[in-house]
């Protein structure tokens, strides 16, 4: 099937779909004009009566082609994002961490200075991105950053001096194991407006598997310990109580109902469920069934006018919510994600990455702060240009394999992993279907429903 159609055709539980990506247009298709649009798509000759019904959708506007879509430029005008850890150091020993517990990163220098923290966002703000209208700051692992809380605090002096001189949004998120919290650290955390995410990998059986601390335990309760702190202070925010879970599925813990049932529990308001990034295969069949699971589970939620789990995952991080808001807000992307585009990494001696993902191979620096940057090789990658995806008829529903787990996987940043392709195209199918069934079951939920993802949309767009 040609790659540069704006539709896309597909069979899923026996039912033919046709997802039309200009029109934004879902239609559900009989086998015969499912046959026909498919001889269509693929240059074959139709018979007359095919013809009729290819005519009748052109004649509507629909099955339009494109070459490509445009990059949102100029994306150094709008929100610009710095990831860095505090400090390369962990008290935790997760069996699947990316930065190897803050081993990876080989740099001398394994924690911020004060003066080197300064450099850095004197880079980022003055240098790298001066014409950007917002910024986002993570406070992200590779070591876990409250053990480098000092240099937190001297980065948001900071970043609240500058935000008032500049007179620029600046928004700040913090990624912890949650071990550490006090309601002392809590309260700093919500008086500075610094939202939250805390990694727990569903209920104990699952996170003790995995996520130890230094001495082999399991850290459950620790983590649970924290997440109760911050419910039960008085004295911080609503908003910062809205804390993100933040797990890692692995084809032993993919259930994706009981994770999300579990965090509910919690008290979680917003989830994001990534599947694990490492050499290890997956296993595609176990994990296709249960997004089914939850696809299924959702719809039925939907039709009881529950969105609760909605709410939870529709979000840019969640593997399986970032696509259906996609397919609810027609978005179309020529890549996952800005790494190294509008946003960087930076490390403490001064070196920049695309993503924290990334640090610690040398191979993929893209310069220091004193030196400068390579702007051009990650811009240049999109989805067009990454010979697997060039060919593929997703390709702008998908956006493409994260770097560091094609590199994981095939080792090549820019291979997509077979896996991920397979499993990201079930995502999609389902997010398409579930949309679909949406709109029919109940349309003024649907549109109701819609209008809070995109003012929800908004706001993340303009505060981060």
């Amino acid at each position: 099937m040609k790659s540069n159609t704006g539709y896309y055709l597909f069979c899923h539980e026996n039912n033919y779909y046709l997802y039309d990506l200009v029109g934004s247009v879902i239609l559900q298709l009989n086998p015969s004009l499912y046959n026909a649009l498919k001889k269509y798509a693929n240059n074959e000759e139709c018979t007359l009566q095919e013809q009729e019904f290819i005519n009748m959708f052109l004649s509507s506007g629909l099955l339009q082609d494109f070459s490509s879509i445009p990059d949102p430029a100029p994306i150094e005008s709008k929100v610009a994002y710095l990831s860095f850890a505090p400090t390369y150091k962990c008290n935790f020993r997760c069996s699947y961490c990316f930065g190897d517990h803050g081993e990876k990163y080989k740099g001398e220098k394994r924690e911020f200075t004060k003066e080197s923290l300064i450099q850095t966002l004197d880079y980022f703000f003055l240098k790298a991105f001066p014409n950007a209208k917002q910024y986002r700051i993570d406070f992200v692992s590779g070591g876990e950053p409250l053990l480098g809380l000092d240099i937190i605090k001297e980065a948001v002096k900071y970043i609240e001096k500058y935000s008032v001189d500049s007179g620029k949004q600046i928004s700040m998120w913090l990624c912890t194991n949650g071990s550490l919290l006090t309601d002392e650290i809590i309260e700093y955390l919500s008086l500075h407006n610094i939202s939250i995410g805390i990694s727990l990998d569903g209920r104990k059986k699952y996170n003790d598997a995995t996520r130890f601390d230094v001495n082999g335990n399991g850290t459950y309760d620790k983590i649970c310990s924290g997440i109760s702190l911050i419910q039960n202070n008085k004295k911080v925010s609503k908003k910062f109580k809205y804390i993100w879970g933040l797990c890692t599925a692995t084809n032993e813990n993919c259930d994706f109902i009981d994770i999300l049932n579990h965090m509910n529990e919690l008290g979680f308001k917003n989830v994001q469920i990534r599947l694990i990034r490492s050499s290890e295969k997956y296993d595609v069949e176990k994990i296709n069934t249960q997004y089914d699971r939850l696809s299924n589970a959702l719809l039925s939620m939907y039709s009881q006018g529950n969105l609760t789990y909605f709410r939870m995952i529709l979000n840019d991080n969640d593997q399986f919510g970032k696509v259906l808001k996609r397919m609810l807000l027609d978005h179309l992307l020529i890549r996952r994600c800005n790494a190294g585009t509008n946003k960087i990494t930076i490390c403490p001696d001064g070196t920049i990455y695309p993503c924290d993902s990334l640090v610690g191979f040398s191979d993929f620096a893209l310069g220091t702060i004193n030196d400068g940057w390579n702007r051009t090789l990650y811009k240049e990658t999109t989805v067009n240009s990454i010979s697997k995806c060039q060919e593929c008829n997703i390709k702008y529903l998908c956006g493409g394999d994260c770097y560091y787990n094609s590199f994981m996987k095939t080792g090549c940043r820019f291979t997509p992993d077979n896996e991920f392709c397979q499993i990201q195209r079930h995502i999609i199918n389902l997010a398409i279907v579930l949309r679909y069934q949406m709109q029919i079951t109940n349309p003024d939920l649907y549109e109701s429903f819609l209008r809070e993802v995109k003012k929800k949309n908004d706001y993340s767009e303009l505060f981060g």
